[in-house]
């Protein structure tokens, strides 16, 4: 039953803000395209000749992908992020998956999804309540999280 006197905007509202440890209050933004890379997946990308960590960013490379630092550098990344008013991060690799075991990992796609879930892992004990879990392989269309150590 609705209160009286509170739209369900307002409602939605005080749901939706947050209070940090500065009590102050503030809207909670949700980046859900984020995808973290932790310095040795970047490492194995730039060995794979998807990017040149020598290279001024944004660079391109021959699969005419644009890659910026925001990407590689996650140290780099997480405050911008924060500056920017995003209070929790969707860490996925979405469709890319497939990608990654194929292309980048030569491995089976079971195992890239182990990789990744370490990878995320780690991201996510770096930075505590910053990132929610979830990878989907596309193949199935089914998603499959939350992740966990096994």
């Amino acid at each position: 039953m609705p209160l009286p006197g509170i739209s369900s905007a307002d409602r939605f509202r005080q749901k939706a803000t947050t209070t940090p440890p500065n009590k102050t209050e503030r809207r909670t933004i949700v980046d859900t395209h984020r995808h973290p890379i932790e310095p040795k997946l970047a490492a194995k990308m730039a060995e794979r000749g998807f990017y040149n960590p020598k290279q001024e960013f944004p660079q391109t490379n021959a699969q005419d992908l644009i890659g910026y630092r925001e990407f590689y550098d996650l140290e780099y990344a997480m405050p911008k992020s924060r500056e920017e008013g995003v209070t929790l991060s969707l860490a996925s690799n979405g469709g890319e998956v497939e990608w990654f075991a194929r292309d980048l990992f030569k491995v089976s796609t079971g195992d890239a999804l182990k990789i990744l879930n370490d990878e995320y892992l780690e991201i996510r004990d770096r930075y505590p309540g910053e990132f929610a879990l979830t990878a989907k392989h596309t193949r199935s269309k089914r998603t499959v999280g939350p992740l966990s150590r096994r």
